[in-house]
């Protein structure tokens, strides 16, 4: 369970809400096929969230459980930093943006040009230690370079 961002339906107001971590039955959604699967369609056009965080890994699929409220992370192919490690990196958005991705205002046209890798002069990189790999290690040394 994490939290994540979402519009409150009766106020329109940014509102914070904790919902599981990976949804339905995967963990991340390819922008590229969003529109075109079944189980991302309505998602992506009617209930985007905004999901906190400075930094991300590539992490093994863990099993899901029961259905309760969900997310996946949307993911793009990867910007030139990102490329030499794997061909995926996840969707993030500028905080400029934040509004327009949680609005459902337009479900007719969602936005799909926010769908595009990070620019990577935005972004840096390092090696970190291999215990990032098990999930039973959850503290801040693993952000540390080695």
């Amino acid at each position: 369970m994490q939290p994540v961002i979402v519009s409150d339906r009766d106020t329109g107001k940014r509102a914070l809400r904790v919902m599981r971590w990976p949804g339905i039955s995967t963990i991340n959604a390819k922008a590229e096929t969003l529109l075109e699967r079944p189980l991302w369609k309505q998602p992506f056009l009617k209930c985007r969230c905004l999901v906190p965080a400075s930094g991300y890994y590539e992490w093994q699929k863990a099993p899901s459980g029961e259905e309760v409220h969900s997310y996946a992370i949307i993911t793009t192919e990867a910007n030139e930093l990102g490329a030499p490690v794997q061909d995926r990196m996840p969707v993030i958005l500028h905080s400029a943006d934040y509004d327009r991705w949680l609005s459902e205002l337009s479900p007719e046209q969602p936005p799909v040009d926010l769908l595009r890798p990070m620019p990577a002069d935005e972004m840096k990189a390092w090696p970190v230690s291999k215990d990032v790999g098990n999930v039973r290690n959850n503290d801040p040394s693993l952000c540390v370079p080695v």
